[in-house]
């Protein structure tokens, strides 16, 4: 389902957007028992909840796909943060990986250890408490990170060499091939922990694809749009376990950060008041766990493609509520060797280019805030590389 139209990257006829909007002013709701916008509420704090479902398998019609792709629209646009419902993964299968977990972080360290991360130049393993670093703070956390396992003749690494702005060397080149072709590490316990983490990986996935399928239509793209920047998604989860904060500590569990790639699809666990985020007036609140939903944010490409338009929206963790929180975060992210161009949104309704672009954390964002071309590897191995610590 897409508004019909012949596309170059990066360029948007009126005609196909007005025609959207169309839709936008006079189709109504195919459910209107099951809104697809709501709201929750925590205090004076509101996210929105959207419900996937249309883009996440069969009975639904182009009305509905437009009303979820609107209401995604809705909320990439204002806070950069939602619920998301209608995924199509049931809540025992994501409660069963924290089980997991939690097991396993509460293995002697010995045993944890020997999946240890061996550098910020593999990105995959164990990392004991202190080794992940933000804002050059040692975050109070372990975890256990994994990446897609991509056949390396699918990356195409020379482009990092021959795109004029990236220009890598061949020493860089091969640091990156280390990065990409390194296998994941994964635990001997608890036993079923491989075999459950594959699976939940596999549909938070789809997940993915069928986000970036909303989006399209969101922005009046056709829905196929972004498949070729993400079809050959470098994905990465991150496993953690976050030890409650003592009173005294000046650090945080996760310090303040955008992430990366495109969306964050993060499923908590039920210790309340850790997660937090900031708004566009620059406090921060609370996003509490929901049950059966996930909690998505944008990352820094789709910043860079909808020139601002999409908020990649600061966050950071405190975790002083519970005795041990889990937090199983999704990252699905582009291509490794997508080329990231900010796409021409002008005929979007009350679109403006922003006049205060968030802080780059990494050069080549910094090319793709300023509306110049990026390649994704090179804005995610530059993040992975700062990290960790490791003495």
């Amino acid at each position: 389902t897409h508004l019909p139209r012949t596309m170059a990257f990066g360029v948007r006829p009126f005609t196909a957007m007005a025609r959207l909007l169309q839709y936008r002013r006079t189709m109504p709701c195919a459910h209107p028992s099951k809104p697809f916008r709501s709201i929750a509420s925590g205090g004076g704090f509101s996210l929105p909840v959207l419900d996937l479902s249309p883009f996440m398998g069969p009975g639904f019609g182009e009305t509905d796909r437009i009303e979820a792709a609107r209401a995604l629209d809705d909320a990439c646009s204002s806070v950069g943060f939602f619920y998301l419902e209608g995924h199509g993964i049931v809540s025992e299968e994501i409660e069963h990986l924290h089980r997991l977990a939690k097991q396993f972080f509460s293995l002697p360290t010995a045993v944890k250890e020997e999946i240890a991360m061996s550098g910020a130049l593999t990105g995959r393993g164990y990392q004991r408490l202190g080794e992940n670093v933000t804002l050059q703070m040692r975050d109070w956390q372990e975890a256990i990170d994994f990446f897609a396992e991509i056949p390396a003749e699918a990356i195409d690494l020379q482009h990092f060499g021959r795109k004029p702005n990236v220009n890598m060397g061949s020493q860089q080149i091969d640091q990156l091939r280390r990065f990409v072709q390194a296998r994941n590490l994964w635990p001997s316990e608890p036993p079923e922990f491989r075999a459950a983490a594959e699976a939940y990986f596999a549909r938070v996935s789809e997940v993915g694809n069928a986000l970036m399928r909303a989006m399209a239509v969101g922005l009046g793209l056709p829905e196929h749009f972004f498949d070729s920047v993400t079809d050959r998604s470098f994905w990465c989860v991150r496993v953690i376990g976050y030890p409650a904060l003592h009173r005294e500590q000046l650090n945080l569990s996760c310090g303040e950060h955008t992430d990366y790639g495109c969306w964050t699809i993060l499923a908590q666990d039920e210790t309340p008041d850790a997660l937090e985020v900031q708004l566009p007036g620059g406090h921060w609140e609370k996003v509490q766990p929901r049950p059966g939903a996930f909690v998505v944010n944008l990352g820094d490409m789709l910043s860079v493609w909808t020139q601002g338009r999409y908020v990649a929206t600061r966050h950071r963790v405190r975790q002083t509520a519970g005795d041990y929180r889990t937090s199983i975060a999704f990252f699905y992210e582009p291509n490794f060797d997508a080329v990231i161009r900010p796409l021409d949104l002008s005929p979007l309704s009350g679109w403006q280019a922003i006049e205060h672009r968030p802080v780059a954390s990494t050069e080549p964002l910094q090319r793709g805030l300023a509306g110049q071309e990026l390649i994704y590897g090179e804005h995610l191995f530059a993040k992975v590389s700062s990290n960790f610590d490791f003495e």
